[in-house]
């Protein structure tokens, strides 16, 4: 059984995912998302997704076209 954090470093050494740490980042921010009871923290999770999580999906998801 695999963790995700392994399975992510993996993939990073595979060249499947361009940064480590964004994909470490963003399952970090899933895991804390459902202890987040203020709005602050919530703002700051949602901007991740738009402006950072979501391009690094966007990368992984042409990877896969080709």
């Amino acid at each position: 059984m695999q963790f995700p954090k392994q399975v992510l470093r993996e993939a990073y050494a595979a060249e499947l995912i361009d940064s480590e740490s964004v994909w470490l980042d963003m399952l970090n921010a899933r895991n804390m998302t459902s202890h987040i009871y203020d709005d602050h923290t919530a703002a700051l999770v949602a901007d991740k997704i738009q402006n950072v999580y979501l391009p690094a999906l966007r990368d992984l998801a042409h990877l896969w076209e080709k």
